[in-house]
């Protein structure tokens, strides 16, 4: 058994006590562990197969010490590899830590331990668009737009943490400016719509229960579809209310139609590709959950 520790040192909440506690307790236990500490977002792409080959024999913890965008990044490399023979261990760090609420994996660094040392592991199938993975939600158009601008400001993020987005968020609201696009839902109804939020967990954003009807382990997901992007309609989507502006629904095959590049993030990080095909994919990973 290798447990491998990836951490993100550019995450919110790192704090390097976490690693060394962590090594003293596999230490203690005699278990071989190797901690990789990422430089750049491509770095684990880099490094994690080359690992995984070194040790294809053996049985693998990845321990993820970061937030959701870190366990996006991941998740991504190993969903391209063969991970029959590894699970996945979270000790949250970063900004909101949307996944590791929805897992109730508690905040204090001790039990996450004797969690991932300890607890069962659990499939989850991934989410796609297009080519790319993400775990847990999609955001085109407005909320997109938001993730890119406090990306642009780092030294906001770091100072404001999740309220940034807030900040951000309402700044863009002033003269939102955006694009409208064609949603086809399971191949079946046609919206026309300024942005679409897409979850597989009830929290969003600031740890609020928005998408009551979403869990995380099932097959669809569930969507906010934005005909309009204005406080009114913000505000009756973070209130998780259906009106003419904002309408709610399941959802498992979504095609997004547009001539232009929309600001989309996945999992809290923004991503630089044209949206057409977003569905539950048939590629699972194993989580460690309480």
């Amino acid at each position: 058994m290798l447990y491998l520790i990836l951490i993100n040192p550019f995450s919110k909440r790192f704090d390097n006590s976490k690693i060394k506690k962590i090594k003293r307790k596999l230490d203690d236990k005699n278990i071989e562990s190797l901690i990789l500490e990422s430089h750049s977002k491509d770095y684990f792409q880099k490094k994690i197969p080359e690992i995984l080959e070194n040790n294809r024999e053996k049985k693998i913890k990845v321990i993820i010490v970061g937030g959701d965008g870190t366990i996006n990044n991941v998740c991504n490399v190993l969903a391209k590899l063969n991970s029959n023979n590894i699970s996945i261990g979270i000790i949250p760090s970063g900004t909101a830590n949307i996944l590791a609420r929805e897992f109730n994996i508690p905040d204090n660094i001790n039990e996450q331990i004797n969690i991932i040392l300890n607890a069962q592991s659990r499939e989850i199938y991934l989410s796609k668009i297009n080519n790319f993975y993400f775990i847990f939600t999609c955001g085109i158009g407005i909320d997109g737009k938001i993730v890119k601008e406090v990306e642009n400001n780092i030294k906001l993020k770091n100072r404001l943490g999740a309220i940034a987005y807030v900040w951000k968020g309402l700044k863009i609201l002033k003269n939102p400016g955006m694009e409208k696009f064609k949603v086809k839902i399971d191949n079946i109804v046609d919206y026309e719509v300024e942005s679409i939020i897409i979850n597989r967990t009830q929290r969003y954003g600031l740890n609020k229960k928005i998408f009551k009807t979403a869990y995380i382990i099932s097959d669809y997901f569930v969507c906010a579809l934005i005909k309009k992007v204005n406080y009114s309609s913000l505000l009756k989507f973070f209130l998780g209310i259906n009106s003419e502006d904002i309408i709610f629904r399941k959802a498992k095959i979504l095609e997004i139609k547009t001539s232009k590049n929309l600001p989309i993030q996945v999992d809290g990080e923004f991503i630089d590709i044209s949206p057409e095909i977003i569905t539950i994919s048939d590629k699972k990973l194993k989580f460690i959950l309480p």
